[in-house]
């Protein structure tokens, strides 16, 4: 067994290392690109900084920026790995291959991380990271440390905060202490941050992309191809952060009066979330690859939730797929093959998948209650 262990533990650094040689042949494109630009201008104490759609903790990137214009994209890389490096060995312990096999499928085989994490390196691979360690954290009642980590996950990007209320609902008797960790890391951090730089910078970023037009995968965007100056679309793409947050608060109360567990609730929250927001763009469904990783280090009842979500694993990687081969399904319309048309369209296969995944979910919810 101990071989076995060794033969797959070789096989992951091998992946791992040819991950990290594609993370650097990608150099600075994509996201990465606009990411330079954004440190570039912090840097240099611009006042107006381009792209400045992330949370205070990603400008402070800069200080790695510095060493190196890849260093950031490499330490996002270098995390994930860590992170997934994680959940393999426990996978490891549960000796079936069907498991590591799941695995594969899921993270380093995913053409979705391999394009968007470390091809492309975008920083939802480092909101992961601090995201699916505040739950791991969480579990083993490491409520202080739990709490930092899904405020420095929120400080990236604003959207784990969306999860946070579960976290009181799961440990009710640590509601308080939960609570407080993370409300003073949030606000001592933007505080320090006003202090040292302008306290404007952080106003984009927690407007929750309220100002963003629809984008790639979000069944808004094709909705708005499909029936252009709509006014109900339009109106959903003016008050979508509302309809977003009301929909999430919707998932919340449902989860409280069933008592459903951790991975249940945050499971069916992401999918609600990629389901309704406007900016529904792939790379938003990082993090749930990585959560359903974990799904597969826990007892038998959680690789029914993976396999429901087995399909939508086969999209994001075919999408992720199909986007880098064809410069984003041709958005310039340069090709002869309409792949326009699909990148027009994709949001209604993405909204199908979710729906046919949330669906199965309920049916088998009273599996995943707390006891």
């Amino acid at each position: 067994m101990n071989n076995y262990n060794t033969l797959h533990k070789i096989i992951f650094f091998i992946f791992s290392f040819i991950l990290i040689l594609i993370s650097i042949y990608g150099s600075a494109r994509h996201d990465y690109n606009l990411y330079t630009l954004t440190w570039e201008f912090f840097l240099n104490n611009k006042k107006e900084i381009p792209y400045n759609s992330y949370g205070p903790f990603h400008l402070i990137l800069f200080i790695i920026y510095k060493l190196h214009f890849l260093a950031p994209k490499i330490l996002f890389g270098l995390l994930f790995i860590l992170l997934n490096y994680f959940i393999f060995n426990k996978i490891l312990k549960k000796k079936k291959i069907i498991l590591i096999i799941f695995f594969y499928l899921t993270i380093p085989c995913n053409f979705l991380i391999i394009s968007y994490v470390f091809f492309y390196g975008v920083n939802d691979s480092l909101v992961s990271f601090f995201f699916i360690i505040s739950i791991i954290l969480f579990l083993n009642q490491k409520f202080i440390l739990s709490g930092t980590f899904i405020s420095i996950a929120s400080l990236i990007k604003f959207y784990p905060i969306l999860f946070f209320p579960q976290f009181l609902f799961q440990k009710k008797n640590a509601a308080i202490k939960i609570l407080l960790t993370t409300f003073f890391s949030i606000t001592i951090f933007v505080v320090f941050f006003s202090i040292l730089y302008d306290y404007k910078l952080l106003l984009e970023p927690f407007t929750f992309g309220i100002n963003r037009s629809p984008k790639f995968a979000s069944i808004i965007a094709s909705l708005n191809y499909s029936f252009p100056e709509n006014q109900i679309i339009e109106y959903l793409i003016k008050y979508n952060t509302y309809f977003v947050i009301i929909s999430v608060l919707i998932i919340h109360i449902f989860t409280l009066l069933k008592n459903t567990d951790i991975f249940f609730s945050i499971i069916l929250l992401n999918i609600i979330i990629l389901i309704t927001y406007k900016v529904g763009h792939i790379q938003f469904y990082i993090p749930l690859m990585v959560l359903l990783s974990y799904l597969l280090t826990l007892n038998e009842k959680y690789l029914l939730i993976f396999k429901i979500l087995l399909p939508l694993i086969f999209l994001v990687s075919l999408t992720s797929l199909g986007y880098s081969l064809t410069a984003g399904y041709d958005f310039m319309r340069t090709a002869d093959f309409p792949w326009m048309k699909i990148r027009e369209n994709i949001g209604y296969i993405y909204f199908a998948t979710n729906l046919y995944v949330i669906t199965r979910m309920l049916l088998v919810f009273k599996k995943f209650k707390n006891y």
